[in-house]
């Protein structure tokens, strides 16, 4: 059987979020990775964020995979993926995980901050952010490198997962950027501040 792993923070977190496939879902994965799509038709393996087909990530050969960008809407399936994956565990609410869409900080960011632009996107989806245990945001740096920020509520840390390791001052930029909206989300739910400070750590 498949288990995917999300990198190493899950488990320098005690963060378990690995995903096993059935025997079903690994023979469509490893049909479509192999010989591509010839039936024209498209694949649903997961619905998230209005996605329904999966035709684009896995009708290609795999000897290609090597020359492709990661996009948008495959970063998105497969946090869809984590997110059905969580949301079927047993845990408490305070262990409940958050995945967020690529598109959230982009649009957070818009012309420096834009607090209006992402306000209603956890209560579209019905999640309390305040009672998750880490926030899961996948950002592309000029379309061409993916990186990792998890937000842990429970310490009050934002944690950057970058491969080309730390970058001054985008990583500050994206960590004054996010403290401004978690305190402002915070406000806006609870009716109060918080005053323990946010705080900054790379891996």
């Amino acid at each position: 059987m498949r288990t995917f792993h999300p990198d190493s923070f899950c488990t320098e977190n005690n963060v378990d979020i690995n995903i096993a496939l059935d025997a079903q879902n690994e023979k469509l994965i490893e049909e479509s990775l192999l010989n591509g799509d010839q039936s024209g038709e498209d694949v649903c393996l997961v619905r998230g964020w209005k996605m329904s087909s999966m035709k684009k990530l896995l009708g290609f050969k795999a000897e290609s995979i090597v020359d492709r960008w990661l996009t948008d809407e495959t970063i998105n399936t497969y946090f869809a993926l984590l997110q059905e994956e969580s949301n079927s565990l047993d845990i408490s609410s305070a262990r409940r995980r958050y995945f967020c869409s690529s598109y959230f900080y982009q649009k957070l960011s818009e012309s420096g901050y834009n607090y209006e632009n992402v306000r209603r996107w956890n209560k579209k989806q019905k999640v309390d952010i305040f009672e998750c245990s880490h926030l899961f945001i996948p950002i592309s740096e000029k379309n061409r490198h993916w990186f990792l920020v998890v937000v842990d509520l429970a310490t009050r840390e934002i944690k950057f997962y970058d491969s080309l390791g730390a970058q001054t001052e985008r990583d500050h930029e994206i960590f004054t950027t996010l403290c401004k909206y978690l305190d402002e989300k915070y406000m806006e739910e609870r009716g109060m501040e918080r005053m323990i400070p946010w705080t900054m750590r790379n891996w």
